[in-house]
């Protein structure tokens, strides 16, 4: 990976060279990552282009503001929230405090990412008002891609992530990284709140492709992401979210997925349950998030699944 661990982001993380005439605020949400969040600034600390803002978002994590003392400074600026309010809002409150503030540019990452050091730099050269742009994503301390591009099937409704060598257009844009111009967001808006978690950048992929935006993939530009952090330990809340917001996402755009998309939701959600009777167990946020839905239950769940843990079921 290529950037300096030596360098402190306890002072000023002002670079020289590379710096840019927009300004770009880039936005992080924190929920319990707290060294996640402190290397993935870090490596923004070494980019080469130097007109940047970081703007945190603490959602509600169990380490609060004094947390991050040493890495508060006229280029960081905490955002400290009182309830988990979701990675959308999240996200949403932090740009529009960006815009506010006169940012130009705005680049949506992930905070257990690590930015390789000239790729905020690749990214702008291709960000206009008509495209939004994202890097390649390696797993963390690897050369292996995780997201090498990425389409969005309107007949199976999988988003599917690609391993594309070339600049491209795509159907499908991950919220681990993305760079829009701040008039688009000011345009379009950036995510739903609606889902808490999971699928909000397959929304936000279908409502700018419906706006006539440009999502292109520039693999020029990389970063390395160390793939669900926050979320890992929690398998039960992920396989809920994941089952529930698709159905929803279906849905709300109803237009673009034809009706194969629910003929291959219920197949390979009864093949898993049939197959799995043993560990029956690992198949109730899957049931919770149907019942869910067709009760018209959105945003933040009540529901706990303290003994689930591992892969998350039915892609």
């Amino acid at each position: 990976m290529n950037y300096d661990k030596s360098k402190s982001i306890s002072g000023d993380i002002r670079r020289t060279c590379g710096s840019g005439n927009k300004r770009i605020a880039v936005i992080l949400v924190n929920y319990n990552g707290y060294e996640d969040t402190r290397e993935c600034i870090n490596s923004i600390a070494c980019s080469t282009y130097s007109n940047v803002v970081v703007y945190v978002v603490d959602n509600n994590a169990k380490q609060k503001v004094d947390s991050y003392n040493t890495i508060i400074d006229e280029k960081v600026r905490l955002i400290n929230l009182d309830t988990n309010v979701g990675f959308g809002a999240a996200n949403n409150i932090a740009a529009k405090a960006a815009v506010r503030d006169g940012a130009d540019v705005l680049l949506i990452l992930n905070n257990d990412t690590i930015v390789e050091n000239h790729m905020i730099d690749r990214l702008i050269q291709y960000v206009d008002c008509k495209t939004i742009v994202c890097p390649i994503m390696y797993f963390y301390d690897t050369e292996s891609a995780w997201y090498g591009g990425g389409e969005l099937s309107p007949w199976s409704g999988r988003a599917s992530h690609r391993h594309y060598n070339k600049c491209r257009k795509i159907s499908f844009i991950t919220g681990c990284c993305f760079m829009l111009l701040a008039e688009t967001y000011e345009a379009i808006g950036l995510f739903p709140e609606e889902y808490f978690m999971y699928y909000e950048d397959v929304d936000f992929s279908l409502k700018a492709q419906q706006c006539n935006l440009n999502l292109l993939y520039v693999p020029s530009a990389k970063l390395w992401h160390k793939v669900g952090h926050s979320i890992n330990k929690t398998y039960g809340l992920k396989s809920y979210y994941l089952n529930r917001n698709r159905l929803y996402i279906y849905k709300k755009y109803k237009n673009y997925f034809h009706n194969t998309v629910y003929i291959i939701f219920l197949l390979t959600r009864i093949k898993d349950i049939v197959f799995g009777l043993c560990r029956v167990k690992k198949y109730q946020p899957i049931i919770d998030a149907i019942v869910d839905y067709k009760r018209g239950i959105q945003g933040k769940t009540d529901r706990m699944y303290p003994d689930l843990q591992g892969d998350t079921l039915a892609d």
